[in-house]
């Protein structure tokens, strides 16, 4: 029945105005004649089909009457179309008003190719259905979004760089992988770099004191929980077992360790600084330099490591002291008599603050949302002097869809296994944008259907028209973000994902919600009522008294709403138009893209490559001040620790050993490799030489050599002649009872029994090592025997 319609008007082409010509009055008149009266015909026998052929006759008649205006000609005004249905067709006024959003050809009413008559046909049920069910399918949707933002209640946070900024698919992340599972989790560490308030240097007897005082005040706090249960440091630390010591001790490195810890020892420093800078020139510790002067120092302190759940409460707990000794370090840097300025950071505390980077921003989002609303609801509804088209309450649903959108898209990616990082929010920007451009494409697609048409039908022909458009742009964007699902990198990942799963929720919300508002609006304004207060009815008078004040007399707004000015559409399609299309504007427009796309392309050259720390954190964190000291004082310097692990190789096997003394060796020649910390191959080398030369001895082979027996062995230091088994803290039999000074230095860093008195007693750090190789400074010789007597056996 379209084509035959379009069959009858088949000489529209001849009679559109051009240059020097004009259509006739008796022409046009004819061709309007003949348009009506096939589309009263079709309407008696097909009722879908003639309110469809109706509007497209109407459309018709706006295009002849346009052509005939601009020929310069007057056109009679056509009688009102009636149907079977008694649908009846806008008035010649409200038709001519909205010549420009119309189209002047006679387009078929549905889309040549199969598919897209398919796909028009499933919009145009689906509009139906939303504009007969508006509150049900309004409803539905919000109900279905708050089902799928559930999600969110088991939502967890990744701040962690080695989890976002580390590719988690290449052989690093499954070395690191086969380190947790061989040796455990890495324990978190908590970092304080600590320098002199007057910038003065910090290797002094008094200003390590002052750092002495810092670390004891820190492992003396004691938080409490509220059961009232008491948390210490040393519930919160992380411990290893040391074979030297004999047992578990929390991990703290610092330069304190020069002197054990022990003020005493600090005391009895005659020179701190020959002390301090040997070690540093031995790259036994670690010192922030400026020149030669040594200005800062790392104290790092390690804690339990967080796991996938916290069953036992041993992270909770970790958290609740370690904010007590947050407000302990700001409280003795704020302090003018305290001496030094500390920094600290942490993997906790800076997940803390890239949460709060998100929470101090939202004022600004918030903020961009109004503005956003303000333009969706000026588009929209344009600006008119009806309050009755105004569509304020149709513009905040796009806050109310983008919202909606985020908490279900994250509680979608929530319930796949996918966290939260930092820059997540950012998604907000991308779904408005999104949102408000599918809200426009529908309103314009809405509004250009006849306003006679039943809302139910008038929605089904908007979204068979926007419905095709808006499901690509949402189908490309999707599957252009989840392309980054693909990339090795997680920071991307984390994000691309939860935006292309929001955006699915953007197109859910838009074709149920958005759609069902946009016909409760409708129907809204052709009831009288009043925007914002939609249970307000208005009387003509109270409707057009403000119009009428100004000098305008408003339309029916239910006929489509001609008084409706949109500026920006204006300035565009007017003004913006006219110039862009301009000869100079077009080579302009041509050379400017060229040179900015030239200027792109060299200034990638200099693009800087990773994301800085800096830049997941709020402005005026206190880690800004952390990073700040860390560049001043170790700008390329700071020592880094590397693992070597050993797999697949027979460890008990000489051949073995010797392999790994020869690869150690050529990796110690290296200029970069400064020097390597204990290591377990030498003490096992010496614990396997022993005890052969004791099983040759006694002849009894006993559990045989092997590691599972070294690695349960006391694990003392052994000096084992061709013959004999001599432990280091002294001879077996009558032989002296002296210091064995070499083999404690080794151990010490260079120090020597009599630094180490204080050490001897029982408990105190090392005690085991200080009494077995300085048995003479210990006192643990025989009374009156002198320097013969033989030494006890140890506890």
């Amino acid at each position: 029945l379209a084509r035959r319609i379009c069959a009858l008007a088949s000489f529209r082409p001849t009679l559109k105005p051009t240059r020097g010509a004009a259509m006739g009055t008796e022409t046009m008149d004819e061709a309007i004649r003949a348009a009506e009266r096939e589309a009263a015909d079709a309407a008696t026998r097909v009722d879908g089909t003639a309110r469809i052929l109706h509007a497209r006759v109407d459309d018709m008649v706006d295009g002849w009457r346009a052509d005939a205006d601009a020929a310069g000609r007057s056109a009679p005004r056509s009688p009102a179309l009636s149907t079977s249905t008694g649908a009846s067709s806008a008035p010649a006024s409200s038709g001519a008003a909205r010549r420009g959003a119309k189209s002047r050809e006679c387009r078929l009413p549905r889309p040549q190719h199969a598919v897209e008559r398919a796909v028009a046909r499933v919009f145009y049920r689906v509009g139906v259905f939303v504009g007969r069910y508006p509150w049900r399918v309004a409803l539905g949707a919000v109900l279905v979004s708050c089902a799928l933002s559930a999600g969110l209640l088991n939502v967890t946070f990744e701040a962690r760089s080695h989890k976002l900024y580390i590719p988690q698919r290449d052989f690093m992340a499954g070395d690191r992988l086969m380190l947790d599972d061989a040796f455990g989790v890495s324990p978190e560490p908590g970092i304080l770099i600590v320098h002199r308030k007057d910038g003065g240097a910090l290797d002094t007897k008094p200003t390590m004191l002052a750092v002495l005082d810092l670390h004891e005040q820190l492992v003396g706090l004691t938080a409490q929980t509220d059961d009232g249960r008491n948390v210490s440091f040393a519930d919160v630390c992380y411990r290893r077992y040391i074979g030297l010591l004999g047992h578990e001790e929390c991990i703290v490195s610092s330069p304190l360790e020069l002197w054990w810890y022990q003020r005493e020892q600090l005391e009895d420093d005659e020179d701190v600084r020959a002390t301090a800078d040997g070690a540093y020139d031995a790259h036994t510790v670690d010192f922030g330099t400026k020149g030669d002067v040594i200005e800062a120092l790392q104290i790092k302190y390690f804690f339990e490591p967080r796991g996938e759940t916290d069953p036992d409460g041993r992270y909770a707990r970790y958290q609740l002291w370690e904010e007590l000794m947050r407000e302990q370090i700001f409280a003795l840097d704020a302090d003018g008599e305290f001496p030094l300025r500390i920094s600290y950071w942490s993997t906790n505390y800076n997940e803390m603050e890239a949460q709060s980077f998100v929470k101090d921003d939202s004022y600004l989002m918030a903020l961009s949302l109004v503005f956003i609303m303000l333009y969706v609801c000026i588009t929209l509804g344009g600006v008119t002097a009806d309050c009755r088209q105004t569509r304020l309450l149709l513009g905040s649903t796009c806050a109310l869809c983008t919202g909606l959108a985020m908490a279900s898209g994250f509680g979608i990616a929530s319930m796949l296994g996918i966290p939260l990082q930092p820059i997540s929010p950012i998604v907000c920007f991308t779904l408005l944008g999104v949102a408000v451009d599918d809200m426009i494409i529908i309103v314009m697609a809405f509004e250009a259907v006849d306003s006679a048409l039943p809302d139910d039908e008038r929605l089904g022909l908007a979204l068979s028209r926007a419905g095709s458009t808006i499901t690509v742009t949402s189908v490309t964007s999707t599957v252009a973000f989840l392309t980054g699902y693909f990339v090795d990198f997680p920071a991307l990942a984390y994000f691309c994902v939860p935006a292309s799963l929001c955006i699915l929720m953007v197109y859910f919300l838009q074709m149920t919600l958005f759609a069902a508002c946009l016909s409760l609006d409708a129907k809204r304004a052709r009831d009288r009522r009043l925007d914002c207060c939609p249970c307000a009815v208005l009387t003509d008078d109270q409707v057009y008294r403000v119009p009428r004040m100004l000098g305008r007399e408003p339309s029916n707004a239910a006929a489509g709403g001609a008084d409706r000015i949109r500026p920006l559409q204006i300035c565009v399609n007017k003004h913006w138009a006219r110039i862009l299309l301009a000869n100079p504007m077009r080579a302009f427009v041509v050379v400017a893209f060229l040179a900015l796309v030239g200027a792109s392309a060299y200034a990638m050259r200099s693009l800087p490559v990773g994301l800085p720390p800096r830049l997941s954190l709020p402005d005026g964190s206190p880690i800004i001040e952390f990073i700040d000291d860390l560049d001043a004082f170790w700008a390329g310097t700071q020592m880094q620790e590397v693992q070597l692990v050993l797999r697949n190789a027979d460890l008990g096997e000489a051949s073995t050993i010797e392999a790994i003394d020869r690869a150690v060796g050529r990796l110690e020649a290296l200029p970069f490799v400064l020097r390597f910390g204990p290591r377990w191959d030498h003490s096992y080398a010496a614990w396997r030489n022993c005890t052969w030369a004791q099983i040759l001895k006694t002849g009894e082979l006993g559990e045989g050599i092997t590691l599972r027996r070294f690695l349960e062995d006391d694990a003392e230091e052994h000096t084992c002649g061709e013959s004999e088994v001599k432990p280091a803290h002294a001879a077996t039999g009558g032989g002296a009872c002296v210091d064995d000074e070499a083999g404690f230095k080794k151990l010490s860093g260079g120090r020597g029994c009599a630094l180490a008195v204080t050490h001897c007693k029982r408990g105190a750090v090392g005690w085991r090592i200080v009494q077995s190789h300085c048995a003479q400074t210990c006192g643990m010789c025989a009374a009156g025997a002198g320097a013969n007597a033989a030494l006890p056996a140890l506890g």
